[in-house]
Order: C-alpha cells, then structure tokens, then sequence
C-alpha cells in the first residue's frame, strides 16, 4: 500500500505514531466498537448500559460540534465517578471523532474494524483446525494465503455500503493528499 486515506484500529500503544511514520498523510481512527467494549468493561455493571447509550447517541449525531458538545456532558455527568475511563475518551476524542472528516455515507462503515476482525477469524478457524499438522512455517503461510485470496475474492466486486454516493468525494480526498 502506498496511498492510504484512513486507518481504523484499537487502542494499542504507540499504533498513531507507527502509522504517522510510515504513511505520515494517512488519517488513524480509533474504532468505536473497540473502545465501547474497553469501556464496559472499566465500569459498574449498573452504569454500563447508561454509559453505552450515551456514547452510542453520541457517535449518532450530526456534526462534530455537536459530539464535542455531548462529550463535555458526558465528562461533567461521569468525570467524577469514572475519570480514567471519561479521560481516555477526551484524550481520544480527534481520533474517536475523525469519521465526521470523512463523507456522510461512509460513516457507518468507518467507525469499526469488523471486516478485518472476520478475516482474522477466518485465518484462526483455518488454522486451529489444522493444530500440529503444518510440517513448516511455510505451510501455515501458504494457509493463510489461501484465506485471504478467498476473503477476497468474495469481496473483489462489492462496494463498501455508502460508496457509489461518496466516490466522488473520496477520490477528491485522494488526490489532495496525493498529488
């Protein structure tokens, strides 16, 4: 890859600062399903489903002032109980919010990293079937070829959901980042 617009990962340390290095025009996001699921699990049961609609209507609005705006509610109304977890998502805000950088129809598609995630199951189911029978590293690289190829061939002539109406807009997006 040589051209890329956006990355979507979870928070693993130093992941915005590796990416900048290697592709230093490229966006980092943090996927959204990732840091809801951190965040279950940093608070009291009684308060999760609380927190989770609140941040879920968060990610739902319109602009980016108006989550900016919701997340300073949501600070002022779990700061004092939860600081870490409240603190993680204002010191992550830019890259949790980036998707409003991004066209209206792609949003949804962008706030996770679930196509990747099947992928890494299928390579997992393909291999753990097979425990203790590859003779090589070699083979396990030849069954994790075949996976991917099969992965994406299904995908080969589908478009992401939202992409005809912002093709438009994101080859503008290319080109400005890569003249």
């Amino acid at each position: 890859m040589e051209e890329v617009l956006l990355f979507i990962t979870d928070e693993l340390p130093g992941i915005e600062a590796a990416i900048k290095k290697v592709y230093p025009r490229a966006h980092w996001r943090l996927c959204t399903v990732h840091k809801l699921r951190s965040t279950a699990r940093r608070v009291r049961k009684g308060d999760e489903q609380a927190i989770e609609r609140e941040l879920k209507a968060l990610l739902r609005l319109p602009s980016r002032s108006e989550a900016l705006a919701a997340l300073e509610r949501f600070r002022e109304r779990w700061g004092d109980r939860y600081p870490q977890v409240v603190a993680g998502w204002l010191e992550h805000s830019a890259a949790i919010l980036r998707f409003f950088d991004y066209p209206e129809p792609l949003r949804p598609v962008i706030r996770s990293t679930n196509l990747l995630e099947r992928l890494v199951k299928e390579i997992k189911r393909s291999t753990k079937i097979r425990d203790h029978t590859f003779p090589t590293a070699d083979s396990v690289l030849k069954v994790i070829y075949f996976v991917v190829e099969r992965h994406e061939a299904r995908l080969k002539d589908r478009k992401l959901k939202g992409f005809g109406q912002a093709e438009e807009e994101v080859r503008a997006m290319f080109a400005s980042r890569y003249p």
